[in-house]
């Protein structure tokens, strides 16, 4: 209810994530609660400051995530360690399967409809910088007293790709590539997890995941693709996967 009045604007089910992420840039606005009134009152905001007479029409879409509702979602698109009742106080934007984001200049008054706006279409001109995991970086295992690994690497970023490929365990590694509005990496996902299911209990069998929508590839593997499963034996060459 309510975002039915951005007339220039598709509503969107946040669990529809490829769609989210392809076709045109979407602009994620954070409430509370999922309350008509607060949403209302969101979408009066937005009105203000994307439906502009003389400035014309942005092409965007737009979704209202709240951090209870969506939180797994929220944990992907903004931060891993995010408390259900508290929203992000970024504004985030998505555009060819990469995240963009801006704070307002006052945290307390929050964001105004100006702010809005120069960041809408700065958007939708492509003049953003992506805001890539980096800022945030996943640490690699460390070793349990008996030298095990304390966890087996779940997540792979471009500053820790090479710490969890040559980790001193010995453990191998079948890294997936994917991002977000890849179609097919939905498919190939499924079918990911199936595989490191077979293997939880070996510890020295690792499967992590490298978004190449929210990293640069990695430094020794700059024109790796979405979807993609790389496999690096321990202390030997990589070998490729082929997923036609």
């Amino acid at each position: 209810p309510g975002d039915a009045a951005l007339k220039t604007m598709l509503p969107l089910n946040v669990g529809w994530a490829p769609e989210i992420f392809s076709g045109a840039p979407a602009l994620l606005f954070f409430t509370k609660r999922s309350s008509a009134e607060e949403i209302h009152q969101a979408t009066a905001l937005l009105e203000s400051a994307l439906l502009v007479d003389g400035q014309g029409e942005l092409p965007l879409r737009v979704a209202f995530l709240n951090p209870r509702r969506d939180q797994k979602m929220l944990q992907k698109l903004v931060r891993r360690h995010l408390k259900p009742d508290t929203p992000p106080k970024e504004l985030l934007g998505l555009r060819d399967g990469k995240r963009f984001v801006t704070l307002p200049a006052d945290d307390e008054r929050g964001f105004t409809p100006e702010e809005i706006r120069s960041f809408a279409e700065a958007l939708v001109a492509d003049r953003l910088v992506p805001f890539f995991s980096s800022e945030k970086p996943v640490e690699p295992p460390i070793a349990n007293v008996d030298g095990t690994p304390t966890f087996k690497a779940y997540s792979a970023q471009r500053d820790n790709f090479n710490s969890i490929i040559e980790n001193p365990f010995g453990a191998d590694n079948l890294v997936y590539f994917f991002s977000f509005p890849c179609h097919h990496c939905y498919q190939v996902s499924s079918l990911f997890s199936k595989v490191t299911d077979v293997f939880q209990e070996d510890k020295y069998m690792w499967f992590p995941r490298y978004n190449l929508g929210f990293n640069e590839p990695p430094a020794s593997l700059p024109n790796t693709e979405a979807p993609g499963l790389i496999f690096f034996p321990h202390g030997d060459p990589p070998g490729e996967f082929p997923l036609d």
